[in-house]
């Protein structure tokens, strides 16, 4: 009886690890796997990131571009009492303003689709990690309730078998007696 007894520790022992090993395992699979999805994410979205550097410098050199021509227009202009402007060069001179003036729209215009795209990409990631880091929190919490868990479900699988034991014991002893 005590040698079945200490059998049924050991094989209680060595499963336990086993299960614990195994639960181990699968967190950290479970981890790299997640690891790899982040991963493969951010990969995803570093063109557009790339991308908007590009953008930030295209427009830096088109705004001081537009301040330029702005200067240089307004500054052909005469500003002082009495002055006399040369009207077909003050009309060059508007033109001349006119037309960077579209060019900055324009570049706007092609440059707003692109950010726009861009920050609903931004706002995705940043809405996806969010809920990663939630589901993490959550990992974290309940982790060590399905620990007590398996614990409770090992003594309780123990024990059935214990019982079963002592009832085929108890049987067997009937049977020979009777």
């Amino acid at each position: 009886m005590f040698l079945l007894q200490k059998s049924l520790y050991n094989v209680w022992t060595t499963t336990s690890k086993l299960r614990e090993s195994v639960r181990a395992k699968r967190n950290e699979l479970q981890f790299l796997r997640q690891n790899l999805k982040l991963v493969s994410i951010l990969k995803g979205q570093m063109i557009f990131l790339d991308e908007w550097a590009v953008l930030g410098h295209d427009y830096c050199s088109y705004l001081s571009g537009a301040i330029e021509a702005l200067t240089a227009s307004t500054l052909r202009l005469p500003v002082v009492c009495g002055a006399r402007a040369d009207v077909p060069n003050l009309k060059d001179a508007i033109f001349s303003a006119v037309d960077v003036m579209q060019a900055i729209s324009s570049s706007i215009c092609s440059l707003l689709s692109k950010v726009a795209k861009v920050n609903t990409l931004v706002a995705e990631v940043r809405n996806l990690s969010t809920n990663e880091l939630a589901l993490l929190y959550r990992c974290k919490e309940v982790l060590p309730a399905i620990a007590a868990m398996q614990v409770k479900e090992c003594n309780l699988r123990t024990l059935i078998l214990q019982l079963h034991h002592l009832s085929s014991t108890f049987d067997n002893k009937i049977v020979k007696l009777i």
